[in-house]
């Protein structure tokens, strides 16, 4: 990322977290100890004006009231700053992230205060949260200055009370386009009472986070602005205001920018999009003649969104005898074989389905072996001569992916077209994949990891250059051990629910009953999906655009999570379920 560019981002982010931390509802004056574990009374009662210091205000008061202005947006912060000596207020910059915490502050002397905490996660300068559990203590010190007391060691960035967090952030997708023209989010998080489409809208134009950057673009020319920094939505039609930068955008281009705009603000309830530049309106091909407004469910946008509009929810089952569907006829749920070579393969052992459920792939001959059926119902063979096969998928780019071992060593290999290509991943040397899921959008890879002795849940960017695939950039941890909350340590498997939160099955501990989690990839937020019947769960599948979830034990029995989230048995003979993706 360029300088220009991370300079817009840490802009941007000043806004969104300012306004963050701004919702908590905390006195504007006395003393007030941030303790962790108290919930605000009402989640509606948001203090926005942060009080000042006042004559007089003993060191203690200061420093209580530094930590309220920090929890309250102002433009650059200028009442959190009055707290400050103006030394240290010339320094300080609110814009390089926020840390996210739990404690309470101590005094340790007249001029001298502890905020002895834990740090719960961090929220960086490219707007990513990221859980981080570790030891926090802070000292703010306070010395006189013009007969008052002032700090003059504040914090690097904001400082924020989970509880805060918790209570009046909400998460939002940012849509950029990957390699394929398909729309990726990026995840950030706003305060709920926040100028949501203009906020999500700076952060569109500040563009992608530093992970997932490598691997997408955006359609906005460089330096496009907000025209009046705000975005209006009325009736359901969202008005963006923009600067004569996107004027020099083609036809395709536009339909592009139009789709990140309609896909990011869909979340906040916007039906259509129209855009103007200096006044007038800013033409979109095949947008509306009149008002130059496009609708959100336009069939160019839904081609390309993240989440395929026209994949299938048929389930599918690799059974001893074959591949299966499975059905639901007036509500009875039954077995039958597919058409085709693979639905008399005996020993069929994992499966994947295309999304337009024209190719069906199988790991058969105790994983040596995969093997892919088209429409005509041959099949043939795509890799063998190796072992260890994992279960298959098809990426939305309709490659096949595989993870297996040759020649000693674990690969990862996908198949397009006719010719098998070796993904790179050179970051993960010395683990090894246990299970894996590409996401909805086939840009980003979900896999549980043995890393050592122990089991990681860990994410990474797919990048498509030159014919090549490569797993791009970082490796993302996805951290749930640091959520202060739900705990998962021992990962089976994972897959996507939609295109930003992960499924997957695992417990806290060795010994620790076994259950099916829904979490944020971040790991902000994790919920269990339902009750077990048993700690036999081992593999899950879902189709993120019907919203359904099923799983097979280790005894080779399915279960679909029914709209009540419960687990309801629907197959027995089963080794592995895959839905269409």
């Amino acid at each position: 990322m360029t300088t220009t560019s991370r300079s817009r981002v840490a802009a941007v982010l000043v806004v969104l977290l300012a306004v963050l931390a701004g919702c908590a509802e905390v006195p504007t004056r006395g003393p007030v100890d941030p303790v962790e574990g108290a919930k605000p009374s009402c989640r509606s009662c948001l203090n926005v004006d942060p009080a000042a210091p006042q004559p007089g205000d003993d060191p203690k008061t200061i420093v209580e009231g530094f930590l309220q202005a920090m929890s309250a947006y102002e433009p650059s912060y200028a009442t959190a700053r009055k707290y400050l000596t103006k030394e240290s207020a010339d320094r300080w910059n609110p814009d390089q992230g926020a840390t996210v915490y739990v404690g309470q502050l101590t005094a340790t002397s007249p001029t001298s205060f502890l905020l002895d905490a834990r740090m719960v996660g961090v929220l960086g300068p490219d707007r990513i949260f990221t859980v981080r559990d570790q030891q926090f203590r802070p000292v703010l010190r306070v010395e006189k200055q013009d007969g008052e007391w002032r700090i003059n060691n504040p914090v690097t960035g904001l400082l924020v009370p989970k509880w805060t967090f918790d209570t009046f952030y909400d998460s939002f997708n940012v849509y950029f386009i990957g390699r394929d023209g398909t729309l990726v989010p990026d995840v950030i998080y706003l305060p709920q009472r926040a100028s949501i489409a203009s906020a999500l809208m700076l952060a569109l134009l500040s563009g992608p986070s530093d992970w997932l950057a490598p691997v997408v673009s955006s359609a906005f020319p460089a330096g496009t602005t907000l025209e009046v920094q705000s975005a209006s939505v009325a009736g359901g039609v969202a008005e963006v205001g923009l600067s004569d930068a996107i004027n020099e955008l083609t036809d395709q281009q536009r339909i592009l920018m139009a789709a990140q705009v309609a896909e990011t603000l869909r979340q906040f309830q916007v039906q259509s999009v129209m855009f103007r530049v200096n006044g007038e309106i800013f033409r979109i091909p095949g947008a509306d003649p009149t008002t130059g407004a496009i609708s959100v469910n336009d069939d160019r946008i839904r081609a390309i969104a993240a989440r395929p509009p026209r994949a299938s929810d048929q389930l599918y089952a690799a059974t001893d005898d074959g591949v299966r569907m499975i059905t639901d006829r007036a509500g009875k749920r039954e077995t039958a074989p597919i058409s085709g070579d693979l639905g008399e393969q005996e020993g069929t052992e994992r499966i994947a389905v295309s999304l337009d459920d024209r190719e069906l792939a199988a790991v058969t001959d105790d994983g040596t072996v995969l093997r892919q059926q088209g429409e005509d119902g041959q099949a043939s063979t795509v890799i063998k001569g190796v072992s260890d096969l994992l279960r298959p998928q098809y990426s939305r780019q309709n490659e096949l992916w595989a993870v297996g071992q040759k020649g000693g060593e674990q690969r990862i290999w996908a198949a397009v077209g006719n010719r098998v290509v070796d993904v790179q991943a050179p970051q993960l040397k010395g683990s090894k994949i246990v299970a894996f899921k590409l996401s909805p959008d086939g840009t980003r890879i979900a896999m549980v990891r043995e890393v050592g002795s122990t089991r990681q849940l860990t994410l990474g960017v797919i990048n498509r250059v030159d014919g090549r695939i490569l797993i791009d950039g970082d490796l993302r941890r996805v951290d749930t051990a640091g959520n202060q909350g739900t705990t998962i340590t021992q990962f089976r498997d994972v897959g996507w629910q939609d295109d930003s939160r992960l499924l997957v099955i695992g417990a806290a501990a060795s010994l620790a009953p076994v259950g099916v989690y829904l979490l944020s990839q971040d790991a902000s937020q994790i919920s269990a999906l339902g009750e077990l019947p048993d700690d036999e769960a081992a593999e899950i599948t879902a189709s993120p655009t019907h919203n359904q979830v099923a799983i097979v034990n280790k005894k080779g029995e399915a279960y679909w999570l029914d709209p009540a989230r419960r687990w309801t048995r629907i197959s027995a003979g089963v080794d592995s379920l895959a839905y269409p993706g």
